[in-house]
């Protein structure tokens, strides 16, 4: 049986990967997303849908898994991702821009897969970077 950190590792090493059907096998069948907006999407294909919106904004999109922490069947996993968006993002038309920003994922593990999907993003500084969103100067300092 595989331990939930290292679940949580290959979640992650599968998106950079593109593999679907790996994630789908991972998935619990009464797996949710809850996305980086809150909302909570239910099932294991709502969860691969979230995954592969991702993918298809930033297709040269990659994850570095900055850390793995695991305590009994919930995992936190500290991501830094990377990307160019050049498909469309929550509505946002592909802006061709490089983007770079922190990710963490809290991952509820049930009969030894993942059965509940927390996306945490530091949007932010993915929509700065995108140009959409604009810092007041007294930020940026």
């Amino acid at each position: 049986m595989t331990d939930t950190a290292t679940l949580a590792r290959e979640f992650g090493e599968a998106w950079n990967r593109r593999d679907w059907d790996h994630w789908r096998a991972v998935l619990h069948p009464e797996a949710y997303y809850v996305s980086p907006d809150g909302q909570r999407h239910e099932g294991p294909e709502a969860a691969l849908a979230g995954g592969q919106l991702w993918a298809e904004a930033m297709p040269d999109g990659h994850v570095e898994i900055q850390g793995v922490y695991a305590s009994g069947d919930t995992v936190t996993m500290e991501q830094f991702a990377r990307g160019t968006h050049t498909g469309e993002l929550m509505g946002i038309p592909p802006t061709n821009r490089q983007a770079a920003f922190p990710v963490c994922h809290v991952l509820e593990v049930r009969d030894g897969k993942i059965s509940a999907w927390r996306f945490y993003g530091d949007l932010l500084t993915l929509l700065t970077q995108l140009g959409v969103v604009q810092l007041p100067e007294e930020a940026r300092r």
